[in-house]
Parts: structure tokens; sequence; C-alpha cells
């Protein structure tokens, strides 16, 4: 899927409003999530908080370009402080910029496992998060929280 340039002011619309705090507006949300992102997208909108305590918007945003095409998306919002949520595909076709009508097959559990315990690697390392775990009662998902 392809950012057109409205939806891109409208995500980045959205999470200066969310974190007003940091763009001097009177008005913020603490607890707040986007619709489903592509990796292009969330790096538009991680970039827009360059620093929050050990959350470096442009530093993660950069880390994830290597994951683009092998999620499914992402979640980008609140929870008090920045949190992420990455969903991973069942099928190949489920993956971020696959063409609609494409066949998938079956993504086997421990490639996709394998996948999620190195991005929460990344996460608790690399990019300082935390916390960073798989979502419970989501058998795909993962998240990463920087207080």
């Amino acid at each position: 899927m392809e950012t057109s340039d409205k939806r891109r002011s409208e995500l980045v619309e959205l999470v200066q409003f969310c974190y007003g705090d940091f763009f001097d507006k009177s008005v913020r949300s603490l607890d707040f999530l986007t619709d489903e992102l592509t990796t292009d997208e969330f790096e538009i909108v991680s970039a827009l908080l360059p620093s929050y305590n050990a959350f470096d918007g442009r530093e993660v945003g950069r880390a994830l370009m290597p994951y683009r095409g092998r999620i499914a998306h992402y979640k980008f919002g609140r929870a008090g402080s920045p949190v992420l949520q990455v969903s991973f595909p069942f099928w190949t076709h489920q993956r971020e910029g696959t063409k609609p009508g494409t066949q998938g097959v079956r993504i086997p559990e421990a490639e996709t496992r394998s996948l999620m315990d190195e991005m929460i690697l990344m996460f608790k390392t690399t990019l300082h998060a935390d916390e960073a775990d798989r979502i419970g009662g989501k058998q795909n998902s993962i998240y990463a929280w920087w207080d």
C-alpha cells in the first residue's frame, strides 16, 4: 500500500495531536494507537518524536526498515509513553506491500517465532525499550514500550 499525501498528512496530524505536549498544544492523548501502518508510514510518524526518554523515533524508524515486507503492520501510539505494536502475518499474502489478489502460502510458525524473538531482542537491547514482549492472547503480535 502506497501512502497518499492526504493519508501521510493526516497521520502526522494525529500523532502531533496525541503527543500535543511535544508540539505546543494544549491537548494530548496519553492512551491511543494509530490504525495499521506500513513500515514507511511508521518511519514518518516516529520521526516526529526524536527524543522521548529512551525512545528515539528516528532511530526506531531506521531500525525497522529491514523488516519492510516481512511484517503485516505496525500500530504506534502512547500508553503514557511511546508504544509500538507489531503484527506478523500467518500467510505470505498478508505481508505488507503484497499486491491484492496474490495467492499466499502459510508461513511456518517457527519462522514467525524467530522473527518475533529477533525483534523483541532488538527493541530491548539496541533500541532501549523498557518493555518488549509478545502481546498476551494475540498469537502473532509483539509490543515495545519506552518509559
